[in-house]
């Protein structure tokens, strides 16, 4: 606008000189057709469920909702984020790709229960997936001559769990509440968790744990490993192959701990999970939780559920407003379930952050639950 104004004011000055005027009206046609190319500036198309994994999409293969995409510019690193609507679709444009264009690259965050299509299939840009095994793709140049760029897509492959390990999941969150001897803060400090967990290393495993003021918190990376049990607990349906969930993992850790603030510290967590006690535990009645955190670093110990006997173990910490619930591995999963897990994983991410009020992480829990509860239906 400010460049429209300048020509206004030079063309005001120039009426009586010819040349002067038919130069500034040719730079002023000039700033108009920039501004409108800017505005075709492009980057986007589809992310989907490429059902026979092939790498092409054919007709009938729905779209994807709920993918986080995250745009990178080769000098800035990454810009901007957006997630995939209904049908899949994302679109980059003004102001995230700047006035000036320049080289670009997408990434494609995996949902859980996928792995990415072969990329680049075939001759036809339009119908390939274009995400690498990181989910990168290779560069993308936006330019004058090149403005729109609405080819670049990803094709996402459910996948098949191994068949190695007990055939169980458990889902779900809730709250527990520090005692005598245990670590993280004073007694009666409460600690939320959510977590989507599978019976195999191999897998997208979730699991956030928030606790304390200021904020503390510790995001799983992966487990390193895990066992599942199933004990005497009797369950009231829907039945399931376990009932406990053991494991060891990897994560980070932010937050205050000794008047020291960490961010993304490494850290290992050792947890145990059960669905429902000695007596019928559902819904969420007799579920425990139990969990040590300890930095890498230096063998801290930030968080731990062990009281004043010091065992080994972690004291199993009767939940508090949330619910574990076992399930069978799931073999498919249909449209429906996907699009409820795509919002499961937007509450992961949100659970993620650092900076949440104690309220919100219960509201973002308490979603949790009723989307895991809903996934359960929608794949039944």
């Amino acid at each position: 606008m400010s460049a429209r104004l300048t020509l206004g004011n030079r063309f005001s000055t120039a009426r009586r000189n010819p040349l002067r005027r038919a130069a500034v009206v040719a730079a002023s046609a000039v700033v108009e057709s920039l501004e409108n190319r800017r505005l075709l500036w492009s980057i986007g198309d589809t992310v989907w469920n490429d059902l026979n994994c092939d790498g092409i999409q054919n007709p009938g293969e729905p779209g994807v909702e709920g993918v986080k995409v995250d745009l990178y510019y080769d000098l800035n690193g990454q810009v901007s984020s957006k997630y995939t609507d209904a049908n899949g679709f994302y679109k980059f444009g003004e102001p995230e790709l700047g006035p000036d264009g320049g080289t670009y690259k997408i990434k494609f965050n995996l949902p859980a229960g996928f792995h990415f299509s072969p990329a680049n299939v075939g001759a036809d840009d339009n119908v390939d997936s274009d995400a690498g095994t990181d989910g990168f793709t290779t560069n993308i140049v936006v330019s004058a001559t090149d403005p729109v760029q609405m080819q670049w897509d990803a094709g996402l492959c459910v996948d098949t769990p191994p068949e190695v390990h007990i055939p169980g999941r458990m889902t779900g969150g809730g709250s527990v509440f520090l005692g005598d001897g245990m670590v993280g803060g004073p007694v009666g400090t409460r600690v939320t968790h959510g977590f989507e967990l599978h019976c195999t290393t191999d897998a997208n495993n979730r699991l956030e744990v928030n606790w304390g003021k200021p904020n503390n918190h510790f995001h799983l990376s992966n487990l390193t490993e895990v066992t599942c049990e199933d004990t005497s607990i009797i369950q009231n349906p829907p039945d399931a192959p376990i009932d406990t969930l053991r494991a060891t993992g990897d994560g980070l850790f932010s937050g205050t701990f000794n008047g020291v603030k960490y961010s993304k510290a490494p850290a290992t967590i050792s947890f145990v999970f059960r669905d429902g006690g000695a007596t019928r535990g559902e819904p969420g009645v007799d579920d425990t939780a139990s969990y040590i955190v300890t930095l890498k670093s230096s063998g801290l110990v930030v968080l731990n559920t062990d009281g004043s006997d010091a065992g080994t173990t972690p004291d199993e910490l009767l939940l508090d407003h949330g619910n574990h619930q076992a399930h069978y591995e799931i073999k498919s999963i249909t449209n429906d379930a996907l699009r409820v897990q795509a919002k499961i994983n937007r509450i992961f991410d949100q659970l993620d952050g650092i900076n949440l009020t104690e309220a919100k992480i219960l509201s973002l829990k308490d979603d949790l639950l009723s989307l895991q509860s809903q996934f359960e239906i929608a794949n039944a």
